[in-house]
């Protein structure tokens, strides 16, 4: 019995090996359309004068994807805000309640006002065959007429925002943020059992990590592609934030996933990132120079799902 299972194991392997190499391409039509849905629950803690403050950051968000245009393996896709929250709950340990970061208060911000108000806002975005994301249009100009008429918020508080809003969710953080999700596409036919690399510059943005990233082709069923993945991110607030805002973050780790690739559409299903990052913040006392850093520690899952609508 022994023999004859190490002897269908060696087969299997053989024929892995001779098995023809696959493109792992997106094969979207005109008119196609999907939803997106992505959620991520990340235990973040800060340290404050010595007291560890930890807490959970919850995002959730749908979208709907609409190819409106495909020319030369380059995909136009509409997307549309369906519904987003994201919010934040800290907590004292030492004391057991809410601390001097008010989680109600936070939670109802006008920056979350601006991303209730995002439900039905469009932008587009321009893809390539194998995910790479070419362009995003509209996001920008989007959040700024947003912010810039939405009452009750203080004109000197705006241009704030709108930098914020921008990083997070403009044309260059879904960008980035796309790039990020979609680099698992290999750049070559592939086998089962083939690994790639995909790593980018950067670390000089929130929203443009350094990435360092293998993928394996872990299985191919009759309808799927699985996909593991192992990386490592660096990143930097950089200039701009430490300008305006006058605090500079560091923060690097990993995100480590597991995805499936549909075999007839090449769209991703699913994806699973568990992420482990670590860093620290730094705000200057202009004043005297003194510097405040506060440590941070994010940990957590983010999964993504696409649907097909039609």
């Amino acid at each position: 019995m022994k023999k004859i299972l190490l002897l269908f194991l060696v087969v299997t392997g053989l024929l892995a090996c001779k098995a023809k190499p696959e493109n792992i391409l997106i094969k979207l039509t005109k008119g196609q359309s999907y939803t997106q849905h992505t959620f991520s629950r990340i235990s973040v803690a800060i340290n404050m004068m010595g007291t560890e403050i930890p807490g959970i950051s919850t995002f959730d968000a749908v979208q709907k994807f609409e190819v409106v245009d495909l020319k030369d393996s380059i995909y136009t896709l509409k997307v549309t805000y369906q519904s987003i929250s994201n919010k934040v709950d800290y907590e004292s340990k030492s004391t057991k309640m809410i601390s001097n970061v008010d989680s109600s208060t936070l939670n109802n911000s006008p920056m979350m006002r601006v991303l209730d108000a995002l439900k039905g806002k469009s932008y587009q975005i321009k893809m390539s065959n194998r995910g790479r994301v070419i362009e995003t249009m509209g996001a920008d100009s989007m959040l700024r007429d947003l912010i810039t008429t939405m009452p009750g918020i203080p004109r000197e508080s705006k241009p704030g925002m709108i930098f914020q809003a921008l990083n997070s969710y403009g044309d260059r953080g879904i960008k980035s943020n796309a790039e990020i999700l979609m680099c698992l596409y290999p750049k070559r036919p592939v086998r089962q059992g083939d690994s790639w690399d995909a790593n980018r510059k950067g670390g000089n943005s929130l929203m443009e990590p350094k990435i360092e990233a293998v993928y394996t082709l872990n299985k191919i069923t009759e309808s799927a592609y699985e996909i593991t993945g192992k990386s490592h991110v660096a990143m930097n607030s950089g200039d701009d934030m430490a300008e305006k805002v006058n605090i500079r973050i560091k923060l690097s780790g990993t995100k480590n996933s597991n995805s499936k690739i549909d075999k007839k559409s090449g769209l991703v299903t699913e994806i699973k990132i568990e992420q482990d990052i670590k860093g620290a913040s730094v705000s200057t006392n202009k004043r005297n120079n003194e510097k405040f850093v506060i440590p941070h520690h994010n940990k957590g899952e983010i999964i993504i799902t696409n649907t097909f609508i039609h």
